[in-house]
């Protein structure tokens, strides 16, 4: 904020009026609040002599008339107890507030017809006593105000100086004393002509733009004022009859205004228009202030309407709060707002107000009465009722001439407004940018008529004129300061104060050396998009005038209109390069695709070619366990063991995930007893679990549930690897558990290092690992979660940071009793065989682990065998010299059973290659075993 402009002597005593004002306002306060204002609404003619007695002249408009039988021309005799011989209008007023009673009701002993009676006078206070405190405050503030920020200290002493004494002769503070009676009436009627002559002398130098040659002779105003006092005078001391009315106070005062707004006619006509934005201010208070002083002069000459002139009193003293504010902005700030828009508005709603009094002045009394005669109601609800029906009937009618009124009144700035509509109807139908900057240029230097203006356009780093008139082309840097004030802002940016400050935070530097030499005032910034693409700068208008808030709206429209017209093209040009990066990548990501579906089937398709040889690494690596005997070489044997296991599992995976981005893997559902799958998969994996010191166990069940067998053994087995392989010690645990309704759930339990919260969301992602696995490429959730999606079963997940998890399978039960075996998805194994040792203990454990057996020693009970079950062979296990081509039109996928000491055969020649596998005879359990899984995982591709 500004500081304050340091005080001279004279604004020290124009002070003392203010501690004046302060001390009226106390009493007035301590009236309106505490004690009441009252007063006697009856006025006397003095007496003509000491020996006389006043005679009553008239009743105070404002406060009504008394509640007696009181009449014009009743002579005073008494004034409560005491003679009222030879009191005057003054010396009436204190006996009667000094002789009240509680009730504030004093005794009248009057004289009419040469008869005396009694009555009883009802002293008076406002409808609203406090109504003028609010008001008084505002103006005391406004005009401290002035005096202290007044741009012309002249003025702003002269303005504090002339409503100061005025607002001390509005302050009115009557008391229950005579002598604060007595000070009251002293004050009022000694300072009334002096305060209206210092205002009417103000209102003559108003605004400081009006020339010394202009301005009328200063005894005019002076004399204007002071004639105030001779009414008065006569109304007070006495004098003809004619000033004995109360309405010659209400005639002064409308000649008054009359004369001020005379004057102030003259003196608009011959200021610029600065100062004529200044009286548009006054112009909107009185204005506003109007109405209800139109009504009271109504209700004071009309008949039977004189108790609506209290009720107005105060309204125009609320109204009247509008006032200093008014003469502040003027003074101050005339550019706070739009002053043309807010006249228009106050036009439109004063002269509806001013109507809306007079009819309801004229209309709503015998209209209220007719109401409530025709429909028998209450006279105060029949004019309610009257009231409301007319205002909405006035109202609307108000509305509908408005916009015919803000053409008479804004006849400039309406088509101003137009032209601004226009315009940005043409840049938004502009070719190119150089349009849009051409267009912005000669439109608004036609429109506005500034003395300069120029159009910057963003050039890579720096903002050249691409437009100008009146001015000299200027570069500004993209780093320069107008620059980096633009660049955040929407709205214009004010370069220059005028009639308001320039901001705290002025363009400075080279840059504000450049506006000020060049008198540009205003920046309005273009932007396109999120960014700056240019702005325009305006000097001051050549008519003197100011930019209101409406040009400043109208001017962002505008720049707001060619930021867009600015983007269209952007965008369209941004969308031809997208359209043909858009081919362009089409093509590459059809490629792509195509390569990656292409590899996805070579993948998948070579899945067995691709086995073999993993397969056979990992039975040698059997093989070399079981013959070794160095302790060095087994242990070789066994790291050989586990890191071929390893790689088939990997392998294994990522042929999983091939086979299912080919889409390759169908589901095949089909009744399965869970409890024997689970028996299955859980032998198979029990040697890893005792090689890891882990106890691994599965729960009986005979539930009997539909799902592929192959696809389930998959799902089945990645978790209770994943359990494996993320348990340092403790157990897995796998069983069945039925659910709600037909659901039944496969649930994989272990005590390993759990999974956290925040992980568990992507533990099913490809890839995705936890810190504490073994091994493992992190694919077997996420084919377990493509696995279910595909079955279509549920999968969830429990888990405890360093307890455990469980994961659970949710797929449909068709029976809950156990169903029989022949029902089972049991694999058909071939043992063609001649050694009957060596076939019986191949037999024992493959029945063991769940097969089907077809035992044989021969080709021919091999025949009959196969000849005699209904199921096809999954896998054989024969001799090397079997003739099994003869057996089957189809091979099965098979082992060859070498005796041991033989080194080949013709069957096992192309184990190596991606033929049969080779088995030495005797067969030990855990080659048998990774020879069983690896035939029947072939058998399903």
């Amino acid at each position: 904020m500004e500081p304050l402009r340091k005080l001279a002597l004279a604004d020290h005593l124009l002070l003392i009026l203010l501690l004046a004002w302060i001390a009226v306002f106390a009493l007035h306060v301590r009236g309106a609040l505490w004690v009441g204002l009252h007063e006697s609404p009856a006025i006397v003619v003095p007496a003509a002599s000491a020996e006389a007695y006043p005679v009553i002249g008239g009743f105070r408009l404002e406060l009504a008339r008394p509640d007696t039988d009181l009449r014009v021309g009743d002579r005073v005799i008494e004034v409560g107890r005491g003679d009222a011989r030879g009191l005057g209008y003054l010396a009436f007023l204190e006996a009667a507030a000094g002789r009240a009673g509680p009730d504030h009701r004093v005794r009248l002993l009057i004289e009419r017809d040469g008869q005396r009676r009694e009555v009883q006078l009802q002293l008076k206070q406002p409808t609203l006593p406090w109504a003028r405190i609010p008001v008084l405050l505002a103006t005391a503030f406004a005009l401290t105000l002035i005096l202290l920020r007044s741009p012309d200290p002249a003025t702003g002493r002269l303005a504090f100086g002339a409503a100061m004494t005025l607002l001390i002769f509005q302050t009115p503070f009557p008391g229950p004393t005579e002598l604060q009676m007595r000070v009251h009436q002293l004050v009022f009627h000694l300072s009334g002509g002096f305060a209206l002559g210092l205002v009417a002398f103000w209102a003559s130098r108003f605004p400081p733009e009006l020339a010394v040659k202009d301005r009328v002779p200063a005894w005019l105003p002076w004399c204007v004022g002071l004639g105030w006092y001779v009414p008065r005078s006569l109304y007070v001391l006495g004098g003809p009859a004619f000033f004995s009315l109360p309405v010659v106070t209400a005639v002064f005062d409308a000649l008054y205004i009359s004369f001020l707004i005379g004057l102030w006619i003259r003196s608009y006509r011959r200021v610029d228009a600065i100062g004529q934005r200044r009286f548009k201010w006054l112009v909107a208070a009185m204005m506003l202030a109007a109405p209800p002083l139109i009504g009271m002069g109504i209700a004071s000459v009309a008949p039977g309407l004189e108790r609506f002139v209290s009720i107005l009193v105060e309204v125009f003293a609320v109204t009247m709060l509008i006032v200093p504010v008014a003469l502040l902005i003027a003074i101050v700030r005339f550019n706070l707002l739009d002053i043309d828009r807010l006249l228009s508005t106050t036009a439109t709603w004063g002269s509806l107000l001013i109507v809306l009094v007079a009819a309801i002045v004229a209309v709503v009394p015998p209209a209220s009465a007719a109401v409530a005669e025709s429909f028998e109601l209450d006279g105060s609800i029949a004019g309610t009722l009257v009231s409301v029906a007319l205002a909405s009937v006035l109202v609307p009618i108000g509305l509908r001439f408005r916009p015919a009124l803000d053409r008479l009144m804004r006849r400039e700035q309406v088509a101003l407004e137009e032209a601004m509509g226009a315009l940005m109807r043409e840049l938004s139908a502009a070719e190119t940018p150089g349009d849009v900057a051409t267009l912005l240029g000669e439109r608004l230097e036609a429109l506005v008529r500034p003395t300069a203006c120029a159009v910057h356009a963003d050039a890579g780093g720096h903002f050249p004129a691409v437009w100008q008139r009146n001015t000299e082309g200027t570069r500004f840097e993209g780093e320069g300061e107008l620059v980096a004030r633009l660049r955040p802002r929407s709205e214009p940016l004010r370069l220059q104060g005028h009639g308001f400050r320039p901001g705290p935070d002025p363009v400075e530097g080279r840059d504000g050396a450049v506006l000020a030499a060049a008198g540009m005032t205003l920046a309005l910034p273009v932007r396109r998009g999120s960014g700056l693409a240019g702005f325009v700068l305006l000097g001051r208008k050549r008519s003197g005038d100011v930019y209101t808030s409406t040009d400043e709206a109208l001017l962002a429209a505008v720049a707001a209109r060619a930021g867009d017209a600015l983007l269209r093209f952007e965008d369209a040009q941004i969308i031809e390069q997208a359209g043909e990066r858009e081919v362009a990548l089409r093509a590459e990501t059809q490629a792509a695709k195509e390569e990656s579906e292409a590899k996805t089937r070579f993948l998948a398709s070579a899945s067995h070619d691709l086995r073999q040889p993993l397969n056979a690494l990992g039975l040698l690596a059997d093989s070399l366990a079981e013959k070794a005997r160095d302790p060095e070489l087994q242990a070789l044997a066994r790291n050989a063991q586990q890191t071929a296991r390893g790689m088939s599992e990997m392998f294994d995976a990522i042929l999983d995930v091939s086979r299912l981005d080919a889409g390759a893997t169908v589901a095949q559902p089909e009744d399965l007893q869970l409890g024997s799958l689970l028996v299955r998969i859980v032998t198979d994996l029990q040697p890893e679990a005792e090689a890891r010191g882990l106890g691994l166990r599965v729960v009986p069940s005979s539930v009997v549930a539909r799902s592929d067998p192959v696809l389930l053994r998959r799902i089945v087995q990645n978790l209770i690897a994943n359990a494996l392989r993320y348990t340092e010690r403790g157990s897995v645990l796998v069983g069945v558990r039925r659910g709600p309704g037909e659901a039944v759930r496969i649930e994989v339990w272990d005590t390993g290092v759990g999974i956290p919260e925040d992980r568990r969301s992507g533990i099913f992602r490809e890839y995705e690992r936890l810190a504490g696995g073994r091994e493992g490429l992190g694919l077997g959730l996420a084919i377990v979660r493509r696995f279910a999606d595909l079955l279509g079963h549920g999968l969830s997940l429990d888990s405890t940071p360093g307890r455990g998890s469980v994961f659970r399978v949710t797929l449909q039960s068709t029976d809950r009793t156990a169903a029989p075996e022949a029902q089972t998805a049991k694999p058909t194994v071939l043992v063609l065989s001649a050694d009957e040792a060596n076939r019986s203990t191949l037999c024992e454990l493959l029945e063991g682990w769940g097969c089907r057996v077809i035992r044989a020693s021969s080709s021919e009970e091999a025949r009959s065998a196969i000849d005699a079950t209904d199921a096809a062979v999954d896998a054989c296990f024969a001799d090397a010299a079997s003739p099994l081509e003869q057996l089957f039109p189809t091979l099965p996928p098979f082992a060859v059973l070498v005796p041991a000491g033989v080194e080949s055969s013709p069957l096992d020649d192309a184990a190596t290659s991606g033929g049969p596998l080779r088995l030495t005879s005797p067969v030990s359990a855990p080659r048998l075993r990774a020879a069983l899984r690896h035939l029947l995982d072939t058998a399903r591709l």
